[in-house]
């Protein structure tokens, strides 16, 4: 019993004053602190009832401990309920101390200050704990924002892309010779149909210029030039207004002209 009290007391003090050590167990500390108050408890006590306590915590670990009370039941006084006492604060703790090691090194471990060293070997924990929470929650929020940074990145860098392609496509259809509706023929025939619509004349505007003018469709039916083309509106007042205009023929082969503004 000696030397597991001696083992007992090093591994606790070993955990009580190295703080790179691990945490000891709950039912290590649960063991310590249960010792703690029965020690507190017991010192507190004097004279015969005392006495009684201490008789109990002696017996209580032998194969055929004696009993708190004289032959034939007789009360012994103070003495008695001390004992008595004893067996009831010892009771879940003995239990205890027999069915868990963890347990039984706590209780064994126990020296004057040790409870108040757990508390704050404890308290230490804690403040790790909270402390790497924390920069768990930083590295975390560090990967996040990482993380958006790199998906904003990549999503101006598509937009630029998309728009060096764009322009690309755009400029290569306004320079190709399938362009029909840059021809300066048909596209004064654009700038008049577009000034001929009624919206227009209301409110008393003309387009007098197309910039980035190109063919989306373009067909001759029935003699006459049906076509699709997309391009900048230059107004009189400076507007520049984007869109697509584009003919077709009613059923009577006459030209209807339609005009469609881009979606901003």
């Amino acid at each position: 019993m000696r030397k597991l009290m001696l083992a007992s007391t090093f591994v606790a003090m070993g955990l009580l004053g190295n703080a790179a050590i691990a945490q000891p167990s709950p039912a290590f500390i649960s063991g310590l602190n249960d010792r703690n108050g029965w020690e507190v408890w017991f010192n507190s006590l004097s004279g015969d009832y005392q006495a009684g306590a201490n008789f109990w915590a002696g017996q209580r670990s032998l194969p055929h401990p004696t009993g708190c009370y004289a032959e034939g039941g007789r009360d012994l006084g103070l003495w008695g309920a001390g004992c008595v006492a004893s067996q009831q604060r010892l009771g879940l703790s003995d239990i205890r101390r027999k069915a868990e090691p963890e347990y039984r090194l706590g209780w064994n471990a126990w020296t004057p200050g040790a409870a108040e060293a757990m508390q704050q070997l404890a308290a230490q924990a804690a403040a790790n704990r909270q402390a790497q929470a924390e920069r768990d929650a930083a590295e975390a929020q560090r990967i996040r924002d990482q993380d958006r940074a790199d998906r904003e990145a990549l999503a101006a860098k598509k937009a630029r892309e998309d728009a060096e392609n764009k322009a690309a496509a755009q400029l290569a259809a306004e320079n190709s010779p399938d362009n029909r509706c840059k021809e300066p023929k048909i596209a004064g025939d654009l700038i008049e149909s577009f000034n001929s619509l009624q919206t227009v004349q209301d409110i008393r505007l003309k387009a007098v210029d197309i910039e980035h003018l190109i063919t989306l469709s373009f067909k001759v039916d029935q003699g006459q030039n049906i076509y699709n083309c997309h391009g900048v509106f230059v107004l009189s007042n400076g507007r520049h207004l984007p869109g697509t205009l584009y003919t077709r023929l009613n059923v009577a082969g006459n030209i209807i002209i339609h005009f469609t503004v881009d979606d901003e």
